[in-house]
């Protein structure tokens, strides 16, 4: 993640969405921050930190994301490999039960 008022810094995605992020940083952004990710293959999002509570915050994106071939990249999958249904409530079902099985590797 980088952003204007902090250096580049890793940090780890606690949940996603097809349009926000929730994350933990050392060194977390500020209320109202534009902040950049790059997300290995799927390149660079863009979004406004909405919420801060101690190194957790919370980011609204510019742009929707595929959070199913985000979430299941390590494993090969790919959604448009896929004929799936195209609501946002199914692919947050998907992401969730991938992750409550255990199967998340770091990205």
């Amino acid at each position: 993640m980088v952003s204007d008022r902090s250096l580049p810094q890793r940090i780890v995605i606690q949940n996603l969405s097809a349009f926000g992020l929730s994350c933990r940083a050392i060194n977390p952004p500020v209320v109202g921050e534009v902040v950049t990710f790059t997300l290995g293959s799927f390149g660079e999002t863009e979004g406004s930190v909405r919420w801060v509570r101690g190194r957790n915050f919370g980011v609204r994106l510019k742009k929707q994301i595929d959070t199913i071939s985000i979430a299941l990249s390590k494993t090969g999958f790919r959604a448009q490999d896929y004929k799936l249904p195209p609501d946002e409530k199914f692919e947050n079902l998907m992401v969730f039960e991938y992750f409550r099985d255990g199967r998340f590797e770091k990205l």
